[in-house]
């Protein structure tokens, strides 16, 4: 961010340049591509210098609440063995927020973190699948009227179920997004179509 003719890191990016000791100007940014640390590690980003976390990557944060942390520190004091470890904590990041804060997200930023510690991030699918769904929404609306409306219906469940467990199978094995509201809004429009609008009307040669 630029703050008064100064770049900010975001609070991430902060939170894990702090965690792996590094400077500001040892940091490389290439706008609209990626951020570049000093260790290696490459932190994509958009043309608006966002980045797309991975909510899998929230499976890796520990959560502790206060009364937790009270315990523990009253089983250290009196030197009787903790009740939960947190021997780890010395070299992690540690996030403080108030429980039910509607001005504290509680899953983005560790989330964000987490991705970036992790190398999670998500990749979007390639730009030609949603013309490849555009088309074949496209070549099923040539067909329309040969389906049944009881028929399209019991696909059209089928296909989104399955759909949506592909979408999920992607993003939890090979970190790919693919298009979801894209095949399910043309779903739905072409199954409004049939239900509503009445096939077109065939003459019949009536023999006399």
């Amino acid at each position: 961010f630029e703050y008064r003719g100064e770049i900010v890191p975001s609070f991430p990016l902060q939170a894990i340049m702090l965690w792996l000791r590094i400077a500001p100007e040892e940091v490389k940014v290439n706008l609209g591509s990626r951020i570049i640390l000093p260790n290696g590690w490459q932190i994509p980003i958009a043309s608006d210098g966002t980045v797309m976390i991975n909510p899998v990557a929230n499976q890796s944060v520990r959560r502790l609440t206060l009364s937790e942390l009270l315990l523990a520190a009253q089983e250290h004091e009196k030197q009787r063995p903790l009740s939960i470890d947190l021997a780890n904590l010395r070299d992690q990041i540690v996030l403080l927020r108030l429980a039910n804060d509607p001005l504290q997200p509680p899953n983005v930023f560790s989330t964000a973190i987490a991705t970036i510690q992790n190398n999670a991030y998500v990749r979007p699918a390639h730009w030609a699948i949603g013309w490849a769904i555009i088309l074949a929404a496209a070549l099923l609306s040539c067909f329309l009227w040969m389906i049944s409306r009881t028929t399209l219906v019991l696909w059209a469940l089928i296909f989104s179920a399955g759909y949506a467990m592909l979408v999920l199978s992607l993003l939890g094995r090979d970190r790919i997004w693919l298009p979801t509201f894209l095949p399910l809004a043309l779903l739905g429009f072409l199954l409004v179509v049939r239900l509503a609008i009445p096939g077109p009307v065939q003459n019949v040669e009536v023999p006399e």
